[in-house]
């Protein structure tokens, strides 16, 4: 049974100068300590970085909140070479519980430059 979907659109470029223009102690806002470092450890990091920001993005909206009651790194995005998978924590972790999520599929593409993530929550 689908609880939610979410869809997040962005352009790499973008995420590519947010990365520049801040500090690790900013970054660590947005990004956990283990997304850090296998995106600065990837060989495409802007690539890496943007599908870490949209998964979040699109898990956000699937749990029928977006981030505006849950906190960046409450949301960990783990990406394997064909697949994303998520790691709920705090807040996240909690709406998933209540809404007795037990599934979240993630899937990607790169369209023009832009990364297209989806999510869809289910039990």
């Amino acid at each position: 049974m689908i609880i939610g979907t979410g869809i997040d659109l962005e352009p790499i470029a973008r995420i590519e100068n947010l990365i520049k223009r801040y500090e690790d102690s900013e970054l660590e806002i947005i990004f956990t300590k283990d997304e850090l470092k296998q995106c600065r450890t990837a060989l495409n990091p802007g690539l890496y970085y943007t599908i870490c920001f949209s998964t979040k993005e699109s898990v956000g909206k699937s749990l029928g909140t977006g981030l505006s009651d849950i906190n960046w790194i409450d949301i960990e995005a783990i990406i394997f070479k064909d697949k994303v998978r998520v790691n709920l924590y705090n807040n996240a972790e909690r709406i998933l519980k209540l809404n007795r999520i037990t599934k979240i599929l993630i899937n990607w593409e790169i369209i023009d430059r832009h990364v297209l993530t989806t999510a869809i929550a289910s039990r």
